[in-house]
């Protein structure tokens, strides 16, 4: 991450964007032009724009443009440092917003937050903390990643379990992982349990990464503790390599063959996008979704990401820029943009909205994820100066862990060291 931001500030010429020079319709003419940066690309980028285009006619003032940077954030990054940056911008990978955030980049909202009549309890529980650097507001979300326990009611049934009551706590989660793993003499043939993301994996197992100042603690009992509990899970499922080789052998993330679909893969913690791809590659599958299992809340746990939004520091239309950003928190904004993209709103209010839990199977199951979002504990990493190195260092000790080349506590302790030494640097102690 050092490396790339020195390439950032050295960078002497702003990358072209595709779209910039388009002529603007006959309505923008008298408005005052709101650019947006965005990584969005094909039927994603078209629900963006559709989006803007409801901007535009909710008033006259303003006419929001978008640019796509094409999942390219170094052209975000070389853009704000040599001056010249859109209004509004939106990172592909969120943990870079600490990073500007720590070098000034951004304009900080508190105080256009307070005066615009939001209120933090209108925002899903911790939808504004993810928003936040170095104690101050750095942007506002716009959709959310939630992530919930899906599983499979058909091998549920197979195993003797319940299908309608899924696993509470974390002890539960181990035996039920158990009770459904299959192992043929040395061979991984199904997995109890799995998730993709080791930072989600361990956020959800109780993890808690940073201490007060955004001070990183990978070396506190709950990540040491959460790192034993993965561990466990893999041990229980024949280990590390096994999982590595049994994954090898299907296809791809969205593909009818991918293990949860063919009933290879019994829990799967995942995102909300998870219905729709279920109701295309495995429309006739029986499975459910609930809260991940949480000792400390009855209600359950999850993990949240999702698509943030800042206001550029040097944005020529900082006014503009920040009618489009508190626009985006209306429900009307919110729907509009969370069906076609299967996103979860980060208003409490749309998230209850019919619209978006009825219409099909489909429907009705992202309503149950939407139901997680309003009632789960939530847990997150927030962005930090450290954000990217911490997600590399959390991939890298969870490796070392599953494999048995170091113990749960020494890959911690040994990432923290790491992490410690560049938080320090970051903060010139």
């Amino acid at each position: 991450m050092k490396t790339a931001w020195k390439t950032c500030l050295l960078a002497p010429l702003l990358l072209a964007i595709a779209g910039c020079g388009d002529s603007l319709p006959p309505e923008a003419e008298g408005r005052s032009i709101v650019h947006v940066w965005s990584g969005w690309t094909g039927d994603p980028e078209a629900a963006f724009e559709r989006t803007l285009q409801l901007f535009n006619h909710s008033q006259s003032e303003y006419w929001a443009v978008n640019a796509s940077t094409i999942e390219d954030d170094s052209r975000i990054m070389r853009a704000l440092t040599a001056g010249t940056p859109p209004d509004v911008f939106f990172f592909w990978e969120p943990s870079l917003l600490g990073v500007v955030a720590s070098h000034g980049c951004v304009e900080p909202l508190d105080e256009r937050f307070e005066a615009s009549g939001l209120k933090r309890e209108e925002f899903v529980d911790g939808a504004l903390e993810l928003c936040t650097a170095n104690g101050q507001l750095v942007a506002l979300p716009l959709l959310l990643d939630v992530f919930a326990l899906f599983y499979d009611k058909q091998l549920f049934r197979e195993a003797g379990l319940d299908p309608d009551k899924p696993p509470k706590t974390t002890e539960e989660l181990l035996e039920y992982t158990k009770a459904l793993t299959r192992i043929e003499g040395n061979q991984l043939r199904r997995m109890g349990y799995f998730i993709d993301y080791p930072d989600v994996a361990l956020g959800l197992l109780g993890a808690r990464f940073y201490g007060p100042d955004d001070r990183p603690q990978f070396d506190n009992p709950s990540c040491v503790h959460a790192l034993e509990l993965i561990v466990r899970l893999h041990e229980i499922q024949g280990g590390g390599q096994e999982i590595d080789a049994f994954r090898a052998g299907f296809g791809e993330y969205t593909s009818p063959s991918h293990q949860f679909f063919v009933h290879k893969i019994a829990m799967y913690a995942v995102g909300q996008w998870w219905p729709e791809l279920t109701e295309r590659y495995a429309p006739n599958m029986d499975y459910a979704v609930a809260p991940f299992p949480c000792d400390s809340n009855p209600d359950g746990i999850s993990f949240m990401g999702g698509n943030f939004m800042s206001l550029a520091r040097g944005a020529k239309n900082p006014e503009g820029g920040w009618a489009f950003m508190r626009w985006a928190q209306t429900v009307d904004a919110q729907l509009a943009f969370a069906k076609p993209m299967n996103s979860m709103p980060n208003i409490r209010e749309a998230l209850e909205a019919p619209e978006l839990r009825s219409g099909g199977k489909l429907w009705v199951k992202f309503g149950e994820v939407a139901d997680v979002a309003l009632t789960a504990k939530m847990t997150y990493i927030r962005p930090t100066s450290i954000s990217a190195q911490y997600l590399n260092e959390i991939k890298n000790a969870t490796q070392f862990a599953v494999r048995g080349t170091k113990s749960p506590e020494e890959a911690c302790k040994d990432a923290q060291a790491r992490l410690l030494k560049a938080w320090e640097h970051m903060r010139g102690l």
